[in-house]
């Protein structure tokens, strides 16, 4: 299902003032949170670019009466005062015709991509682990220190994964009604704003979907999308021509891998980090602990072509392995079955999130991944480590 993403603006259908013609508009996707803003003109563009404010263009026509006769403006302002952590800031639209005072940059944090699939009486869940700043370009590079699981194992049989704005914060309400009733969470996620969640029950098993207020459910073998959705058609080629040759559990995860990495189809700037995997397992809901080698960036464009069974794809990649490295992704167990460990071989050096706190990473030093698991289990963390998963490069 595609859904736009929190930074940009929501769509809603206003008239032409010349034509009276209906014509897709924008209006900003949460308004209570700015203490002034102003909006004029037409415009189909979505997304709003940070303008100094001392050159933006502020307009200060009166309300409309009615937003299908003509132009939205000064549509009106909460009596509340932004917090410290929320500042304002002026903004325009990409093609000039609005003027936006008083964002809030609570919707610092971009998209992602999440995915789930119901399938053989089992789910699979994959998703990256990049947050996104929007302000900050070396901020969204450093997809180690700054990685966050999105999927949140909240019991054994229950399990949900996010998208868009706060996915912090998201994590922390989630984490606190773990023993809560499933409707009772779903109920929860409905009042949430600008994010996106996939929820998995084993009970079923079922898949739903929370987004704007709305809950969907999905259909058992129906792939769900939430996050960036520019990103969803690379997803849904790569996922239906490995579920023809692998199945649709390790299709999941290889288009995960193949988006998330720094490969040829890793273009889709909100969605890299590491690939994440949740599934079905004889004891519940458990991430799945995988190696990966990740290659440099391709040095020139993928040419894929696609056979009844296969995807091949042909890259040019730079000469010597300097920037070839391999990653652990360390699913928990035993009474910490929510944590989760990425160790990067060529780094000696991994980040734990605990199973009580997965919106919190530590980063460990450890020689290899036996050290690291070592270190996790000192802090009380049961880590899943698989043997010789790393060949050498």
């Amino acid at each position: 299902m595609r859904r736009e993403s929190p930074l940009c603006l929501r769509r809603t259908e206003i008239a032409r003032p010349d034509s009276g013609a209906l014509s897709t508009t924008t209006r900003i996707a949460s308004l209570r949170t700015c203490p002034l803003w102003t909006l004029h003109g037409q415009c189909s563009y979505t997304r709003f670019t940070p303008l100094n404010p001392a050159s933006a263009r502020v307009r200060n026509d009166p309300p409309s009466r009615n937003a299908r006769t003509g132009i939205l403006a000064a549509v009106g302002a909460p009596s509340a005062t932004p917090s410290a952590e929320k500042p304002t800031r002026t903004a325009q639209c990409n093609c000039g015709a609005y003027t936006i005072t008083g964002i809030s940059s609570a919707y610092r944090y971009s998209m992602t991509l999440i995915a789930a699939v119901a399938h053989d009486s089992r789910i699979s869940i994959a998703a990256d682990t990049k947050v996104t700043y929007e302000d900050d370009a070396i901020a969204s590079a450093r997809v180690f220190d700054l990685a966050l699981p999105k999927i949140v194992l909240l019991r054994d049989e229950l399990a949900v994964a996010i998208s868009g704005a706060r996915p912090t914060e998201l994590i922390r309400q989630l984490v606190v009604r773990r023993d809560q009733e499933l409707g009772e969470i779903i109920e929860h996620l409905r009042g949430v704003e600008d994010a996106g969640f996939i929820v998995a029950s084993l009970g079923g098993p079922s898949i739903w979907t929370v987004s704007d207020g709305a809950v969907e459910r999905v259909a058992a073998g129906e792939l769900e999308l939430e996050g960036d959705d520019t990103a969803f058609d690379d997803f849904t080629m790569l996922f239906e021509d490995s579920r023809r040759a692998s199945g649709a559990g390790p299709g999941l995860y290889m288009a995960m891998d193949s988006l998330a990495g720094p490969g040829p189809w890793g273009r889709h700037p909100s969605v890299g980090g590491y690939s994440l995997v949740a599934a079905t397992s004889d004891d519940g809901f458990r991430f799945a602990s995988r190696p990966t080698t990740i290659a440099p960036r391709a040095e020139e464009p993928a040419r894929a072509s696609s056979g009844d069974s296969d995807l091949r794809v042909s890259i040019r990649l730079p000469a010597g392995n300097s920037s070839w490295y391999q990653s652990l992704v360390l699913g928990g167990r035993g009474r910490t079955p929510g944590a989760v460990g990425i160790f990067v071989l060529q780094a000696q050096a991994g980040r734990l999130f605990t199973h009580d706190r997965p919106y919190e990473g530590v980063t460990l030093s450890a020689s290899d991944a036996d050290d690291f698991a070592r270190l996790a289990r000192e802090r009380g963390q049961e880590l899943h480590l698989i043997q010789n998963p790393l060949p050498p490069l």
